[in-house]
């Protein structure tokens, strides 16, 4: 948003230009390229800080389940201990998700999705990436290595089908109106101005927030108690 302006120009401006073009460095362009940006930075920061932080998370749900006082130290280490691991199990799903994305894309023959469409391909990505949802708790805490964590992680979700598609794509019908106002983002811009595209993405940021919550700790829960069983 700020890359445009002093200081944050001398930074950002050089590759936007370099890759994306001059226009997008100047109002209302500037505004209109944020969600491709966002995606790309999301998609890295996922790939790193968000694993390390899932793991992290999962650590000290962990410790706690074990009685002992949850320490974000401790779990941060742990999680850097396992990063490798992690970040394969992070990779596959979101290979699974992109190609759940691509298959469903080949229904649109090339035209732009209607709004069922775009959301039955929400759903489609969110399934794909649940088949794997608990190899990250095998991996932090039954100290799995990459390969062992996605066997041992897809057993327990064949196990616990029901509840983990409870849980998982409960949390995620909220991202629908996000769905929603995108699909239509356009025509939004249009009639209420580019900064329209600022308000979505903020809604779209903080629902994602919530869903990840939702994503990572009850499923984590769910693990533990099943493990014990």
């Amino acid at each position: 948003y700020l890359a445009p302006q002093r200081p944050v120009s001398y930074l950002l401006a050089p590759p936007i230009r370099r890759f994306l073009g001059e226009k997008f460095l100047h109002y209302p362009s500037n505004l209109l390229i944020l969600p491709r940006l966002y995606n790309y930075a999301h998609l890295v920061i996922s790939a790193t800080i968000g694993v390390l932080m899932t793991g992290l998370v999962i650590s000290m749900l962990s410790q706690l389940s074990e009685g002992r006082k949850p320490r974000l130290l401790v779990g941060f280490v742990n999680a850097l201990r396992r990063s490798l691991s992690l970040v394969g199990v992070w990779i596959v799903m979101f290979l699974l998700s992109f190609s759940a994305q691509k298959l469903m894309g080949l229904f649109t023959g090339g035209e732009a999705p209607s709004i069922a469409l775009s959301f039955l391909t929400y759903l489609a990505m969110i399934l794909a990436q649940v088949v794997f949802i608990y190899a990250m708790p095998v991996v932090m805490i039954d100290r799995r290595n990459f390969f062992s964590a996605l066997i041992r992680g897809f057993k327990f979700f064949v196990k616990f089908l029901l509840p983990t598609l409870i849980l998982t794509l409960v949390p995620a019908l909220p991202q629908f109106p996000v769905i929603a106002l995108n699909h239509y983002a356009s025509g939004l811009v249009g009639k209420f101005g580019p900064e329209t595209v600022v308000f979505i993405m903020g809604a779209g940021i903080f629902i994602t927030f919530i869903m990840d919550i939702f994503l990572t700790i009850p499923p984590t829960l769910l693990y533990m108690k099943g493990r014990k069983d």
